[in-house]
């Protein structure tokens, strides 16, 4: 395949999976989430559209990369991890923002730090620059971690949906 049709296709496929978590997300957020408590250390909401475009680039960006990498069974397990970790993304916004279920949630995002870090792991054994795309999501994930569990702290482990 050409290496530009590769590349779209990397993209469209990110965009898909963001676009699932994203409709999960709109839910909770146009719901639950404007009455729960937020933590001090929640960023505006405009933030997290722009964030996470760059993130779902970048990721789609570095998957391209593994891509173009030689066949072999380490860039085998790479393109697994990632559409596992990426994956993770709809059960968490499901489950935090659509359900309201903050517990479940935290459990979700802990498994897709490990799986992140795992992604990173291996995607630096075939493409350094690949592995540094996805340093910014790792972090960004973290974030939402701490984020997740202040509002549990501040909210209980399930909200309330009207």
């Amino acid at each position: 395949m050409n290496k530009y049709k590769s590349l779209f296709f990397h993209i469209i496929g990110v965009g898909i999976i963001a676009a699932v978590a994203g409709y999960f997300t709109r839910f909770g957020v146009e719901g639950w989430y404007q009455t729960a408590v937020p933590s001090s250390i929640t960023p505006p909401k405009i933030w997290f559209r722009y964030i996470w475009t760059i993130l779902y680039l970048l990721m789609a960006i570095a998957a391209w990369h593994i891509s173009l990498q030689p066949k072999n069974e380490e860039t085998k397990k790479s393109k697994t991890l990632f559409w596992t970790q990426l994956a993770l993304h709809i059960p968490w916004c499901f489950t935090f923002f659509y359900l309201g279920w903050l517990g479940m949630g935290l459990a979700v995002i802990i498994v897709m730090d490990f799986m992140a870090f795992q992604t990173i792991r291996s995607f630096a054994k075939s493409d350094k620059c690949a592995a540094y795309l996805l340093w910014p999501y790792f972090i960004w994930i973290c974030y939402a971690t701490i984020l997740n569990l202040s509002y549990i702290i501040n909210n209980g482990l399930v909200v309330q949906i009207s």
